[in-house]
């Protein structure tokens, strides 16, 4: 009889077990369901959220043109100049001590003070007025500006702008712009960018602990290494070169051949000449008697700067034609001597 009665009952308990896993279940399944209908909720927020434009960020305002072209030339600084359809006028230039450039066709013209701007309207309208372009379109654009540094110009290696700030002396500056050439004079300028009425003339300092002639230089000042006065001696003569009139020093027909180590066994004497450039900037010719001056017979002649000696050969057919323009050429070219 107690078997009959425990089985039913265990059979009963059995049963609520297992309506109660059941029932447990179904709700774990239902908050199961909810928690990921929550996820997927926010997933789908977070989607629509990235999916908004954000607000685009403030960029730094770039330099304006016209602030660019309010900055007033100078001396030292370095234009590029381009004329609209003449690719061929293009050039770089920079600005001389005294504030000019010179430019082809159009020659020199004074532009320190002036804009780009302004600088572009009174281009066209000299080479407008000269009838060089007709209706011309220049453009200006200051690539180096001489008041960020020390303008270094004249007869150095390397003219330009060099970065040099707080105080310098006129050596430093040389030195950076890659030293002076071989036709450097002995004078320099510097032109101060706040006094640019008060020139300074200087010898060229020997040493950097001469403090009277290596003077002190600061940025927006502009070093003009002069260029030193010479005479050519060409042609017939063992070495061709320039020489350097020292301190403006005088030289005679002669003494130029005698440092030009003489003439050679095929030199043509009596057809010698000076070459000697004119203010207008034209060449011309003066017999010189080199023959009677070597016998003495002619007084020597002393040279003025930039004359050209030119001693033709004497083998051949007739040079004389060509005589001026080569003599001019090879004079370009000369090896420079300092006597």
């Amino acid at each position: 009889m107690s078997q009959q009665v425990s089985r039913p009952f265990v059979a009963m308990l059995v049963f609520t077990m297992l309506l109660l896993g059941t029932l447990l279940a179904a709700q774990t399944s239902t908050g199961s369901g909810t928690n990921l209908h929550a996820q997927v909720a926010a997933a789908e927020q977070q989607i629509k959220q990235s999916s908004q434009p954000s607000p685009p960020e403030k960029l730094p305002a770039s330099p304006s043109k016209n602030d660019a072209a309010k900055v007033a030339i100078s001396s030292g600084d370095l234009l590029e100049v381009n004329v609209y359809g003449l690719g061929d006028m293009s050039q770089k230039v920079r600005v001389d001590s005294d504030g000019n450039i010179s430019l082809q066709l159009i020659g020199q013209i004074h532009v320190a003070g002036l804009t780009s701007s302004e600088t572009e309207k009174l281009l066209a309208k000299t080479a407008a007025d000269e009838g060089i372009l007709r209706s011309p379109h220049f453009s200006v654009f200051i690539k180096e500006n001489a008041k960020g540094g020390v303008a270094v110009l004249g007869e150095v290696n390397h003219p330009g702008i060099y970065p040099l700030e707080g105080t310098h002396r006129l050596l430093e500056a040389i030195s950076a712009a890659g030293g002076v050439t071989n036709k450097a004079g002995s004078t320099v300028t510097i032109t101060r960018r706040d006094d640019p009425m008060h020139v300074i003339r200087t010898q060229l300092a020997q040493s950097d602990e001469d403090p009277v002639e290596n003077v002190e230089v600061y940025p927006g000042d502009t070093v003009d290494v002069s260029k030193a006065p010479l005479v050519y001696v060409v042609g017939e003569v063992q070495r061709p070169s320039g020489l350097v009139m020292e301190n403006g020093e005088r030289i005679t027909v002669l003494q130029a051949i005698a440092l030009a180590q003489g003439t050679t066994k095929n030199a043509k004497l009596g057809s010698a000449r000076i070459i000697r450039k004119s203010p207008d900037g034209q060449y011309h010719e003066i017999p010189l008697p080199l023959g009677d001056m070597l016998k003495a017979k002619k007084p020597d002649i002393a040279l003025q700067k930039e004359d050209i000696v030119f001693i033709p050969t004497s083998l051949g057919k007739s040079v004389m034609a060509t005589a001026l323009q080569s003599a001019v050429q090879i004079a370009v070219g000369a090896a420079i001597y300092r006597p």
